[in-house]
Parts: C-alpha cells; sequence; structure tokens
C-alpha cells in the first residue's frame, strides 16, 4: 500500500480553481514481481472530504487517456478471486488470518491479536520450477506478541489424503507430525504410520521479517526453528543445500510464529498446486 499526494493542474492557465482543473499524481510501484506476463489491475482508497456532496471525484483510469476520464464515487473492493489474473506459469492464492489457534500449552487465535488484525496478503509462487518459489506480500505490517520472524512453511495434506506422495516428498525434506499423537515423529516411526496414522509433512524453509511486508523465497533450506544452535537437522541437507524431488505437489503454504507458541498466523485459504522438475 502507498501514500501518495496529488498535484493540481491549472487547464484553463488563469491561476485560479474552476471545473476544468484536475487532479494528478504518480503512485511509486516497487513490488517486486517474478517473470511472467500479468494482468493487473489497480485501485486507490481516496481519504479525504469533499467540499461538496455532489462534488465527483475525477481520477485517471486510462494510462495513455485522458486524466479525467473516469470518476469514482466511492472506494472499490479489491476481489482475489476476480481481479487478479495471473497466466504463464505462475500462481497466486489469498492468505487467510487464522482464527483458530493450534498452541502449546495454550493461546489465543491471531485473528483476535491486535498484532495482526486487519491483515491480508497473497503468495505468488511459480507452477512450474526447479524449486517452490515465489514471493509473499501483506498488505500491512504486523506485530507478533513477541518481536521475531515468522517462519515460512510449506504443509503436505497429510499421509492419508489424496496428496499423500505430495506429502511424503515435503516430509522428507523437513519434518513430520503425527496429527494422532500431536507430536513431532522421526523418519522411521512414519514409515511404520504413514498407512494408519495422518501424518502431516512440513518444511520450515525462510523467515519473514516483520519490519517489512513483502518477502523473496526459494525452498533450498530446512529448519526445525530460525536461526538458532537448534535449526539445522543432522540427518537433513546444510542450509542451502536442499534439493526438491521431481513430482507434482499439492500444499499449504503458512508463516507461522517462530517462538513462543509456535502459532500459526496466515495460511492460504486453499492448497497451492505447482510442479517440480530439474
Amino acid at each position: 500500500m502507498k501514500l501518495f499526494y496529488l498535484e493540481q493542474y491549472d487547464s484553463n492557465h488563469n491561476g485560479g480553481i474552476d471545473a476544468g482543473d484536475y487532479y494528478g499524481g504518480t503512485i511509486p510501484f516497487d513490488v517486486r514481481l517474478l517473470n511472467g506476463t500479468y494482468n493487473l489491475k489497480f485501485f486507490v482508497k481516496l481519504d479525504w472530504r469533499l467540499t461538496s456532496p455532489d462534488a465527483n471525484i475525477m481520477m485517471m483510469n486510462n494510462m495513455n487517456g485522458d486524466r479525467r476520464y473516469g470518476k469514482v464515487v466511492k472506494p472499490k473492493r479489491f476481489d482475489y478471486s476476480k481481479d487478479l489474473i495471473i497466466v504463464n506459469g505462475l500462481g497466486a492464492e489469498k492468505l487467510v488470518l487464522a482464527d483458530t489457534a493450534w498452541c502449546v500449552p495454550s493461546c489465543d487465535p491471531p485473528s483476535s491479536d491486535p498484532g495482526y488484525i486487519g491483515t491480508t496478503g497473497v503468495v505468488f509462487y511459480s507452477t512450474l520450477a526447479e524449486t517452490f518459489e515465489g514471493t509473499v506480500v501483506l498488505s500491512n505490517t504486523v506485530s507478533p506478541p513477541t518481536p521475531q520472524p515468522l517462519q515460512i512453511k510449506l504443509e503436505g495434506l497429510g499421509s492419508l489424503s489424496a496428496y499423500g506422495d505430495s506429502n511424503e516428498a515435503i516430509g522428507y525434506i523437513g519434518r513430520w507430525w503425527n496429527n494422532e499423537t500431536n507430536a513431532n515423529i522421526s523418519d522411521s516411526q512414519y514409515e511404520s504410520l504413514k498407512k494408519t496414522h495422518d501424518v502431516l509433512g512440513y518444511v520450515i524453509f525462510d523467515g519473514f521479517d516483520t519490519a517489512g511486508t513483502s518477502k523473496t523465497f526459494a525452498l533450498d533450506s530446512t529448519y526445525h526453528v530460525l536461526w538458532d544452535s537448534e535449526s539445522n537437522h543432522a540427518d537433513r541437507p546444510t542450509p542451502g543445500n536442499v534439493v526438491m524431488s521431481d513430482g507434482d505437489y499439492v500444499a499449504y503454504f503458512a508463516l507461522t510464529e517462530n517462538i513462543s507458541w509456535w502459532r500459526g498466523v496466515f495460511l492460504s485459504g486453499n492448497p497451492l498446486e505447482f510442479t517440480i522438475s530439474h
């Protein structure tokens, strides 16, 4: 989101303010996007008082035409499912602020936390690449209850789901969570339980600095938690050396608190679908 100011243009060059005048300005756009073809629609929330209830708000909606081409009588709500169209090997999924919370021993859901309330986001990702890569963008900065980076995580749909192969490929570069016992388990325990227990494969592979609102990522690392002595797994590749197996993946994208309760904060509204091919 950008704050910008409009400059008055004196169309009649008479030094006064009259019906022929309009306001214009430039909005800086510095969000890094992946290579591809985009059909982008922009929206503007106008936050001012009009001098008259009948006054029209005139704004430019044609980049090459008359700046007074269109008028907006109220801010337009942005609809991710209709207004955001991405093609040519790119995907996007809205991030949902969690209204339930998994915590140890217990905690409130992030949707009731003042540091997160009102925040939305989008994850953009490559649908065909050598590893899972993309950019996550939040609508504004967030403030966890304890200052910390958020974990960037990819979660399978469980060993008993229709996407067990994808879940397994993720777990073997990351970790396993037994949903039946609410505990982490080893590779050997996973092999013995995967057909009878719903075991979740997940990987924490990067961190999101909450001082900003976006992060470009590529899955080449695996962590227990971020940036401490327990970060690296003895039986997993060192950071920067993880290689994802070729195949089709169906998984959720998540941002999770790194300390305190390891609380899940944002989750993609739907699973992401992508293919890894070397």
